[in-house]
């Protein structure tokens, strides 16, 4: 959406394509973008992308664009079955957002094969995900780039209920929280950090844990949760678009894979001052090793994520939890019994200075890891990308066609 609303800013033809919601159209008419709504099937089904090729291929023949861009791994095996043919057809390019949540058929998976194997670019969005289509596509793997998704950390309501979050989540008020946002997908961690959850569960009972995301295990992922003996603490949500407010409402965000989204999911944590505990990989590793250290373990090792949620559940006393001041008979009483400051204040000249901004490490660190992946460096990493393929074809690009 930023990609396509900036070419047309700059004087570009722009038609985005797919299943568009009332907003996203009202955006996209703003930008000076034209726009198709066109329903993608739900499913894997290979009927249903076959229809969805011989649509685009009608889109194609009445536009004749220069680039055709898809989102998806399906949405690029529809293209590129619309594309056969052609003698002078559009650059094609894929983006793989979510390439490691994919579940197809051997048929569905030997056309995406073949599909991307048509592409003159591929990108994908994390380290996991460029590492498994090296591996199961290592042909269209020399064509492709990682490029991570632009990160806009979105501060919360200023009526924001933590209470009231959690109870709308299931989840007690009352209780810590420890939540993974993160596709259902075991292979992406989440089967290691029910395992921690089971070992933190038996040192604090009174912890819930939280998993947001749809995906193919997530039955498979209740099921090893009552195997463990944590059915009852653990709670299972879909797919969110209320992240900020979760995030929020958490104790401690766990990040036990490199998802679409961990790093923006980081960094609102950081921001809410929402202790993050993250694996040790791709671009998650290079964000939390200058905000914090602490906070990265190995991917898959149980012991060390466990004790790391552990060490964040940890309430220890303030150092002068104990100190207190003497009155008469020499008893001693705590600040908190007295109900008096530790310091003093002068109340004629409160609220006279400015409010410093926070310029901790910390702070700047995370201020610099939000520019490293804010949407102007995204759109400057595809103008390159763009260049680089049009480049190759000797041929300028004034008509672009995005699917998603």
């Amino acid at each position: 959406m930023i990609v396509s609303r900036n070419l047309a800013r700059r004087g570009s033809q722009v038609l985005v394509a797919g299943s568009l919601s009332r907003p996203t159209r009202k955006r996209l008419s703003e930008a000076k973008c034209r726009w198709v709504n066109l329903p993608m099937p739900q499913g894997t089904a290979l009927s249903s992308w076959l229809q969805v090729a011989r649509q685009l291929r009608r889109l194609v023949d009445s536009l004749r664009p220069d680039v055709l861009h898809c989102h998806g791994l399906l949405v690029g095996t529809a293209a590129a079955l619309a594309l056969r043919g052609y003698r002078s057809s559009p650059r094609l390019i894929v983006s793989l957002p979510d390439l490691s949540s994919h579940s197809v058929s051997r048929l569905m998976g030997l056309l995406a094969r073949w599909s991307l194997g048509r592409a003159h670019l591929l990108t994908v969005t994390t380290a996991t995900d460029l590492a498994l289509l090296q591996r199961n596509y290592p042909r269209a793997a020399a064509r492709a780039r990682l490029v991570h998704h632009a990160v806009e950390v979105r501060p919360t309501r200023g009526d924001f209920d933590v209470g009231a979050k959690r109870r709308a989540l299931g989840v007690s008020p009352h209780t810590a929280v420890v939540g993974v946002i993160s596709p259902a997908v075991a292979d992406l961690g989440i089967a290691t950090f029910l395992e921690a959850a089971a070992t933190v569960s038996h040192r604090f009972p009174n912890v819930e844990f939280l998993l947001v995301g749809d995906g193919a295990d997530q039955d498979a992922l209740r099921l090893a949760a009552h195997d463990l003996g944590i059915g009852g603490a653990v709670v299972f949500r879909g797919s969110r678009t209320d992240i900020p407010e979760i995030i929020g409402s958490l104790n401690v965000l766990v990040i036990p894979g490199e998802v679409p989204g961990a790093v923006r999911n980081a960094l609102q944590a950081v921001a809410q001052e929402i202790p993050v505990i993250a694996v040790q990989t791709g671009a998650l590793a290079e964000v939390m090793a200058e905000i914090y250290p602490d906070g990265l373990v190995p991917s898959g090792d149980v012991d060390a994520l466990a004790t790391a949620i552990s060490q964040n559940l940890e309430m220890p006393p303030p150092p002068e939890a104990d100190a207190g001041v003497f009155v008469d008979g020499g008893i001693t009483l705590r600040y908190s019994d007295l109900l008096v400051a530790r310091e003093a204040y002068d109340l004629d000249t409160a609220g006279l200075e400015a409010e410093r901004e926070d310029d901790s490490p910390v702070r700047r660190a995370a201020l610099r890891a939000q520019r490293r992946f804010s949407a102007e460096a995204l759109v400057g990493t595809m103008d390159e990308l763009y260049a680089e393929v049009l480049a190759a074809a000797s041929q300028p690009a004034g008509r672009w066609v995005f699917l998603r």
